[in-house]
Formats: C-alpha cells, structure tokens, sequence
C-alpha cells in the first residue's frame, strides 16, 4: 500500500485506544501498521485530549473524526495486498456510501450544489383541499404589506370581488393576478416575480410556458364568464398536452435532458392536471360532468408517473455529468484537505473539509454522492406523492366551487 493510501491527517496512540475500543480489532496491528507508513504524531495527545479527557469537549470531534478514520485502516487489515491491487487502492463501496452522507448533508446547507427541480411551492399550494383559505391568507398578507392599499390598488383589483370558482387553478390565477397588479409599479415584465418567472427563468422557446402564460392571461379575461372559460380551458389544455409530449421526448429520446428541463416538464404536467381538475369543476357546477372525465384526470396522472419514472432514472444518470466531487490542491494545508463538491448547472463551488485526499476522488464517490440527492432530497423524493395525492383526491376537488372576495 503506497502512503498516499493511508489518511493525510495523523492520529495519536490516544486515538488509536478510542479506535480499538469503538471497533473491536487489533490494537497493536493498528499500531505496526500506523508507525510503518510514519502516520503517528504523539504530540496530538497532549493538544487534542488534554489530561487524558477523551470522552468530553474537543475530543468529541476527535472522536468522530477517528471512527471514521479508523474504520477505513480496518477495511483495509482485512483485505490481502493482492486484493488491494485489485481494487486500485480504492475505499470500499462501503465507505463510500458513508463518506457521501456527509457530503449530502453538507449540501443542504449550501441550496446552490442541488439541483433545482421541485414543483413551484405555488403550484402546491393552491392544489390542494384548502386552496381558498391559501388564498384568502395571501391577499391578507399582501395588502396589510402594502400602506394604502385601496387608495393604490383600488381601481386595478376592482374586478377581484366576488369571483366564481376561486379554488385549485382559480386560486392560483388570483394570485397571480395579485402579484402582478402590486410588483407592477417597479417590475418592467409582468411574470418578474411570479410562478412563471421561478420555473422557467431565462428559458427562450418554449411553448409549455407560452401556453401556461396564455392561459393564465384568458382565465383573467374570463373569470366570470364560466361558459366561455370553459372553452378556452379546453382549448389551451390540450395545446399544453401535446407541447409537454414534446418536451417529454425531447428530455427522454433527444439527449436533451437538463434539470431546467426537467422541472418545465414536471411544473407543465402538474399545471395541465390542475386545467383538466379546473374543467372537470365547471362542468360539474353546469351539470355536465361525464364520468369519462375523471377517468380522464387519472388516466392521465398514471401517464405522469409512468413518464416520472423514466424521467428520473435518466435524470440520475444525468445529474452524475453535473456534479463533480474532486480533492482541490487550491486548498490543501498542512494537516488538512478540502474536497471541491461542483454543480456546475449552477456554477456553485464550495469546499467541504476533508482529512483524506482517498474520500475525494472517483466515479464510484460521485455516483453513491448523486444517489442520496435522489434518494433523499425531498424536492426530488416528493414528486410523485405530489401526483398521486392529485388522483386520491379528484373527486373532492371537483366539487369545490368557493367564491372569493378581496375586500
């Protein structure tokens, strides 16, 4: 085993005793083997544990720091010198399946190394049961935000009074609507600061938003006229069915898959359930609801899982191109490391601290650190729920037809 194999930071026989007794090996084989490749700094006692406190205060970070040092010299007693060539000098899947645990958690405390592809929080939170409430709380919050309001506002949120079906889809248009008519005295675009802008940012060309944008523009026009609404949900619907088939084959059998694209493709879908749900919902207020129609909204819930399914495991692949996890000499010091976690999506580069260049390095790494953000990351790991909760519980939205009055 060559010295670069063993962990750039050196422990003290005081760690060694707290390793022997964690994991239960032989102690003094750790120790030939520890002094053979000249990995034993004895003046680490003295700083690290002074009087011989292991177990309290500064040690504490010794302590874990040496469990996991430590488990990896003993992964590697257990394995022959052929066996190790074998292996290329490299950890075990084992360790790095730990090592990326660490990695992962680091991330969640710096946004900017995930990837961003969850459904837009507005989308969630007028789709469900209590969408009239939501909103009803919104244009409280945002007008006790603003001073004069009325004498500001007045005019421009007029038509807000009284508006038929101002639940799911309706609620979120009502936001919108909001949004748009308060940031409008500063914002030169209208969808500056709404779900529009979040979901789609810079992207040019595409139809899912041009679509989603047009609809959002004729439910305004038309919300109190529900027979012609009723048209143009129809209409625009199927529009953004077939532009999000496009997209679909685009991110699946194009190699165009992007986590920009990715999330279009899931906001898009999760849109056009709420237009089909919406449609279903003045239907049933005109007396024309069909059963062919809910079965419609399930159906094509089952399609969105099914295309989810695919979509992620070549979103899985994907994101292993993305994100780098690699040793920077840029800020190695004496004692210590730091492993460089990159997505480069994002352009978001951030140290993370490392006693061990071996914790660093390797496609194996990547891939077991690319498995717990879609395994763990609850904007990925939510996304089906989101879709199934739709399909529990269409019937009860369907059936909602709360009214809404801002003042």
């Amino acid at each position: 085993m060559s010295t670069k194999q063993i962990p750039t930071h050196c422990v003290s026989f005081a760690e060694v005793n707290i390793c022997s007794k964690l994991l239960d090996f032989d102690k003094l084989a750790l120790d030939r083997r520890i002094n053979k490749y000249s990995c034993l700094s004895s003046d680490l006692v003295g700083r690290w544990c002074p009087r011989a406190s292991y177990l309290r205060g500064s040690c504490l970070w010794t302590l874990s720091s040496c469990f996991l040092t430590c488990s990896v010299w003993w992964s590697w007693g257990r394995v022959s010198e052929t066996e190790r060539e074998n292996m290329g000098g490299e950890i075990s899947l084992v360790d790095f399946e730990g090592i990326s645990v660490q990695y992962y958690n680091f991330a969640l405390q710096n946004p900017c190394l995930l990837p961003d592809v969850g459904i837009d929080q507005s989308l969630l939170r007028y789709s469900g049961a209590n969408s009239t409430a939501e909103l009803q709380s919104f244009s409280n919050e945002l007008i006790n935000s603003v001073p004069d309001f009325v004498d500001k506002f007045g005019s421009a949120v007029a038509p807000l009074t009284l508006v038929p079906n101002a639940v799911g889809l309706g609620a979120l248009v009502i936001s919108m609507i909001l949004e748009i008519i308060v940031k409008n005295t500063t914002e030169a675009s209208e969808d500056s600061y709404s779900m529009m802008r979040r979901v789609f940012a810079e992207e040019k060309g595409s139809s899912v938003r041009d679509t989603m944008t047009e609809y959002v523009r004729r439910h305004r026009t038309f919300m109190k006229n529900e027979q012609r609404l009723r048209l143009e949900l129809h209409r625009l619907e199927m529009q953004l069915s077939g532009h999000l088939t496009i997209l679909r084959n685009s991110l699946l059998l194009d190699g165009h898959l992007t986590s920009r694209g990715f999330k279009i493709w899931v906001n898009g879908a999760f849109f056009h359930l709420q237009m089909l749900i919406h449609e279903a919902r003045l239907n049933h207020q005109a007396g024309q609801l069909t059963p062919t129609q809910v079965d419609s909204i399930n159906t094509y819930v089952d399609l969105y899982l099914q295309d989810l399914d695919q979509l992620l495991e070549k979103y899985k692949t994907y994101l292993t191109t993305v994100t780098r996890v690699h040793f920077s000499s840029h800020y190695k010091s004496r004692r210590r490391s730091k492993c460089l976690i990159t997505n480069l999506e994002s352009n978001c580069k951030i140290p993370h601290q490392t006693w061990n260049e071996d914790h660093c390095e390797g496609e194996a790494l990547t891939k077991a650190y690319v498995n717990q953000i879609v395994s763990k990351y609850p904007p990925i790991t939510e996304l089906k729920s989101h879709f199934r909760n739709v399909k529990s519980s269409v019937n009860v939205l369907i059936k909602q037809h709360d009214t809404f009055s801002l003042w």
